[in-house]
């Protein structure tokens, strides 16, 4: 069994709603709170950035390591004691991670859910993980800015998937959730995909790919980590410049798209062939104006 959580976007009820419809019916959503939602699942997620990347609401997932009892106070910030336990369990699993790290360890943590200033969290966290990691031998640096939570362009920018680590620490419900961030929201494509398509509209609207990615998986035809069916088709009345369609293809299903204006429909034919340019997309689409 594996558990992960995944790091919700601003509008968090949304976000759960999407998650509810694409995750496997052999999953178990064990926790929902404001900034995450926490399921099991019986085996790993065969490819967690590919999973993300079908996921318009959510920021990233993490595989949770460890845990730990939740022992918040009234004010439902976290006790010393379970920052002592925090620091213990996350220096434990950095350093069975890079048990034969010669060169330096970049790192940091990011936390969810604590009621509260973060910043204290944070410090005190990452001053006595780096204590521990000093003491066993692991050179370390950490990377958060005047102890906020981590930007996903800076970590991106320092490579810590590929290179380090994102500890993250979510205030469950009853337990305290210690997870590694395994995927991240890719931000410029997203931006890429509503910024430089050849036509924009603002007359139409701006539906934000994310928005699209979430309406689509709104309808029940997405699973989380598995194949989509390619028979299954989208079909979207009022295809406007086409944000829809196109995440749709994306998607990986067949799509039909209609408008009654053909000006319209000349719009979406062009972004959707504009992105099949930048992805190489062979999927098959069908338009027509009505």
């Amino acid at each position: 069994m594996t558990t992960y959580a995944f790091i919700l976007g601003r509008k968090h009820l949304l976000s759960i709603a999407e998650l509810c419809a694409v995750l496997p019916k052999d999953s178990h959503i064990i926790d929902v709170r404001k900034e995450a939602l926490i399921a099991t699942f019986p085996n790993p997620l065969s490819r967690p950035q590919d999973s993300l990347d079908r996921l318009g609401g959510t920021l990233k997932i993490a595989e949770v390591f460890a845990e730990l009892p939740s022992k918040a106070e009234a004010a439902n910030n976290i006790s010393p004691l379970t920052i002592d336990a925090v620091i213990t369990a996350v220096s434990s699993y950095l350093l069975d991670k890079f048990k034969d790290r010669e060169t330096k360890l970049s790192y940091g943590l990011s936390v969810y859910s604590f009621a509260g200033g973060h910043e204290q969290l944070i410090k005190k966290t990452l001053m006595g993980v780096k204590k521990e990691l000093k003491s066993a031998g692991l050179k370390t640096r950490f990377i958060n800015n005047n102890f906020h939570n981590l930007e996903n362009a800076a970590i991106k920018g320092e490579k810590l998937l590929e290179d380090g680590a994102e500890i993250v620490a979510i205030q469950g419900t009853h337990k305290t959730y210690l997870a590694d961030t395994k995927a991240l929201q890719d931000f410029e494509n997203y931006s890429h995909r509503d910024y430089e398509r050849p036509e924009r509209d603002t007359k139409l609207g701006m539906l934000p790919p994310k928005l699209a990615q979430i309406m689509i998986n709104l309808s029940g035809l997405t699973q989380l980590d598995a194949a989509v069916d390619p028979q299954k088709s989208i079909y979207d009345p009022f295809a406007g410049i086409g944000t829809i369609p196109t995440e749709a293809l994306l998607l990986g299903y067949s799509v039909v798209a209609s408008d009654i204006s053909p000006e319209i429909i000349k719009k979406t034919e062009k972004n959707i062939e504009w992105m099949k340019t930048q992805t190489g997309l062979k999927h098959p689409s069908g338009s027509s104006g009505t």
